[in-house]
């Protein structure tokens, strides 16, 4: 019996994904008890940001463990800090549905909502710029955005520069990734949707990439 329930895990964790997938960037912020805080209501997210997230997270029904080796399930939802070793709960063990899934993501998107809602309070986003910039923040974490260049342009209102700053947060692990710079152009569009897209500074064309497991050092 035993070793049957140590195959299962073994499957259940050798998900069948070749892209890397790593930890949730929230999931690796400083943790605030009012970022899981019921009674701070977040403001809501439109279809279209669930639908990025979702798009570029990926469901798996079954347990994985993510480029960090931390153990997760359906749409990069954090089980642990550490591998998937089956201690983890029978619901997660047995794999979970997509609509399970997106209730999980659900929970997660409110610390990417809250943090959004902490670094620009007096910002008046448009619903899409609002999703867009939670999707950025769910992959890459609050503490990093509230410390980049990408806040403080925001925050100023300077659009003409939000694309060439996203655009800067295309590496992992030290090396360019593919799949980071598709969901950087996704956020783009979504955040300029419905509204003129500004003419871009020439000189922020060839400003340096950004690690998303590190961040940003100084902001100008």
């Amino acid at each position: 019996m035993y070793l049957w329930a140590l195959a299962l895990l073994v499957e259940l964790c050798s998900c069948a994904h070749t892209a890397q997938t790593w930890t949730a960037g929230i999931f690796l912020d400083r943790q605030r008890p009012e970022d899981r805080e019921v009674a701070t209501i977040p403001r809501p997210l439109i279809p279209d940001g669930i639908m990025l997230t979702k798009r570029f997270e990926q469901f798996r029904s079954g347990l994985y463990n993510d480029a960090a080796h931390f153990c997760t399930i359906a749409y990069g939802h954090l089980i642990e800090r550490f591998p998937c070793n089956g201690s983890e709960s029978t619901e997660f063990i047995s794999g979970v549905t997509e609509e399970r899934g997106s209730e999980l993501l659900s929970a997660d998107m409110t610390i990417a909502q809250r943090a959004v809602m902490r670094a620009l309070p007096n910002s008046a986003l448009t619903d899409q710029q609002f999703a867009a910039l939670c999707d950025f923040v769910f992959n890459v974490g609050g503490d990093k955005f509230a410390g980049s260049t990408l806040h403080l342009v925001v925050e100023r209102g300077e659009f003409s520069r939000v694309a060439p700053e996203l655009r800067r947060w295309v590496l992992a692990g030290g090396q360019y990734q593919r799949g980071l710079e598709k969901r950087r152009e996704a956020e783009i569009a979504l955040f300029f949707t419905g509204i003129p897209r500004p003419v871009e500074r020439p000189s922020d064309i060839f400003s340096p990439k950004i690690d998303i497991l590190i961040g940003e050092s100084t902001t100008t």
